[in-house]
């Protein structure tokens, strides 16, 4: 059963986002459907299940995007890694501090992510 939940997510994540969540906006921010999934596995599993989920949910993400080859994959492998760890020592927080550290996390993650993106696109011209 376990498998089969699995591989659900992993083939109904990419239509979801691109069809369904596309047209979900709020102040021009789209939400990031990978992100959430790697940090509540993280969060509830441990720092193997949210590097292993970000693993593959990132390398998922890169293999259908048109941009920048790995910064998907790189991102939410650390927050998975960081997350789980975090989800150790502070795992009985109450919902709103979920909800705060996981938006200063997808802040993080946008933060970072644009930076990768400028610095290879940077380093490309010169």
């Amino acid at each position: 059963m376990k498998w089969f939940f699995r591989i659900t997510i992993f083939l109904l994540l990419i239509p979801v986002q691109t069809l369904l969540l596309e047209k979900i906006q709020i102040a021009g921010v789209k939400p990031d459907l990978a992100l959430i999934l790697v940090y509540c596995f993280s969060w509830a599993k441990g720092e193997i299940h949210g590097l292993l989920w970000g693993v593959a949910l990132g390398g998922l993400i890169d293999l259908f995007s048109v941009g920048l080859l790995g910064v998907n994959f790189i991102l939410k492998t650390t927050i998975g890694l960081t997350i789980g760890m975090l989800g150790r020592s502070f795992l009985n927080l109450s919902l709103l501090w979920n909800v705060l550290i996981f938006f200063f996390i997808s802040i993080l993650h946008d933060f970072l992510g644009t930076l990768l993106v400028e610095g290879m696109r940077e380093g490309a011209s010169s």
